[in-house]
């Protein structure tokens, strides 16, 4: 009886690890995009939060005719009330309680006629008063990530709050 040949058909151990290499490489691409876009994401939350919780603190102080003032640092933000002469820590509501941002975020903020925290480590606060007659300290805040994700928001004298577009500048 002649032998006669018989052709296997499959892969081979290396084109096996060839295929999962690539599929390995493209999973980490997209695992990694997706966190930068993450990233942006949540410094997005961190602006709407901001804006949600300035805009609350002025309603708050017209209707309960409370002078507030919100107390910028580097690494967040807390408010203050104004009773007998003297600026004391407003947290009686949750909202209003010190906030610290996450570690991966900066806070950078520009407030009129107040000066801005300096670089460095140093604990600088700078003030934006948010008055019973409705009128607010303005200024211009920035919350930017480590990877370099940035979001902007700015105040007006009405207390007018607009999330700035990430092509403008802030002042």
């Amino acid at each position: 009886m002649p032998a006669t040949s018989v052709q296997q058909r499959g892969f081979t151990l290396l084109e096996l690890m060839v295929v999962l290499m690539i599929i390995g490489i493209l999973f980490t691409l997209g695992v990694m995009s997706l966190n930068l876009g993450d990233q942006q994401a949540k410094v997005e939350q961190e602006i709407r939060r901001i804006v949600g919780v300035v805009e609350l603190a002025q309603e708050e102080a017209v209707l309960k005719r409370q002078e507030m003032a919100l107390r910028f640092e580097r690494d967040g933000y807390s408010f203050l009330t104004l009773e007998e002469n003297k600026w004391v820590p407003f947290d009686r509501d949750r909202q209003y309680k010190p906030y610290t941002l996450p570690d991966d975020m900066r806070l950078y903020v520009d407030v009129q006629d107040g000066g801005a925290p300096r670089q460095g480590n140093e604990k600088t606060q700078a003030l934006a008063y948010i008055l019973s007659s409705g009128e607010v300290t303005p200024f211009e805040l920035t919350i930017e990530a480590v990877d370099g994700s940035q979001r902007s928001l700015s105040v007006d004298l009405i207390g007018r709050t607009r999330i700035l577009h990430p092509d403008e500048v802030v002042l």
